[in-house]
């Protein structure tokens, strides 16, 4: 059943050319190590994005696409904790981690962005048992309602994975308000509500902030940040979160990271002057 809802996701959203890039990891200014846990990349159709207009769809998508990714993040902490964001669809995860020599029953915490499936799929095993028996799961209290809620506009399929999720992990569920910060010793979580109720992005370390969806287009979003997606629930409130997020990078001079930023899935903004801002890719 997840294997066939996985092929309809990917073909519902128009994610196509799946490939798997190599790893990659960062050291933050206290040397924790932010791991990229590349799912895939692949080329999504314009038809999602939500106020393109004829200039900036020549100027940034010439073939009518722009490359995406499908991204988590592993942070190991110097202690030797091992944290995710996200979870992924569940294509590449376990495979990633042993890369690195971790063990699902090493990870301690999840973190979750938003309760999409392309965050959470792989939270589940085959067996729709849990993936990481040991770990906490974290999610946004206001996910939690508006994904279990049956009377929400959420379409029913996600909704029943989300429900599934949570429910397996229900011994380990920390739901967590929108007003609470540190998450852990290392982690700060801010509010991004928008593209869901609860949508949340992660600092870690004062250093990198994970944004989950707060972007889906580098391409286009970058220099033209109020463009928005058919994703949002809220497309104006995403708009407004998104801009206020942006504007706190650079303040803080952080480093970002994103689960649709295509590879290496990290890097730097800078303002370019018009409203927008450039990105340049970690090296």
């Amino acid at each position: 059943m997840k294997t066939t809802f996985l092929t309809l996701l990917l073909g519902f959203i128009g994610f196509t050319g799946i490939t798997q890039p190599h790893t990659f990891s960062h050291r933050t200014q206290n040397n924790h190590e932010i791991i990229l846990l590349a799912e895939g990349q692949g080329r999504m159709n314009y038809s999602v994005l939500i106020g393109l207009t004829p200039e900036i769809f020549a100027e940034t998508m010439p073939d009518s696409t722009y490359q995406s990714a499908t991204n988590v993040f592993l942070v190991r902490k110097t202690t030797g904790k091992h944290v995710l964001i996200d979870a992924g669809l569940g294509i590449r995860v376990v495979e990633n981690l042993q890369k690195f020599g971790v063990t699902p029953e090493m990870i301690d915490k999840i973190l979750i962005t938003h309760l999409h499936f392309d965050h959470i799929g792989g939270l589940l095993d085959s067996n729709n048992a849990k993936a990481f028996p040991n770990a906490l799961l974290y999610v946004p209290k206001n996910d939690y309602v508006f994904f279990t809620d049956p009377s929400s506009t959420l379409n029913e399929r996600w909704r029943e994975i989300a429900t599934a999720v949570v429910n397996t992990y229900r011994e380990n569920l920390v739901l967590f308000p929108p007003e609470q910060e540190i998450m852990t010793d290392v982690i700060q979580a801010l509010p991004n509500f928008g593209h869901t109720p609860g949508h949340t992005v992660f600092v870690v370390d004062n250093d990198i902030l994970i944004w989950g969806d707060m972007v889906h287009s580098m391409a286009v979003q970058m220099p033209h940040p109020t463009v928005s997606t058919t994703f949002d629930v809220d497309n104006q409130m995403a708009i407004k979160a998104r801009l206020t997020i942006l504007e706190y990078i650079i303040s803080n001079n952080l480093s970002v990271g994103g689960a649709h930023i295509p590879f290496p899935g990290m890097g730097s903004l800078t303002p370019n002057g018009k409203g927008g801002f450039i990105f340049t890719p970690k090296q």
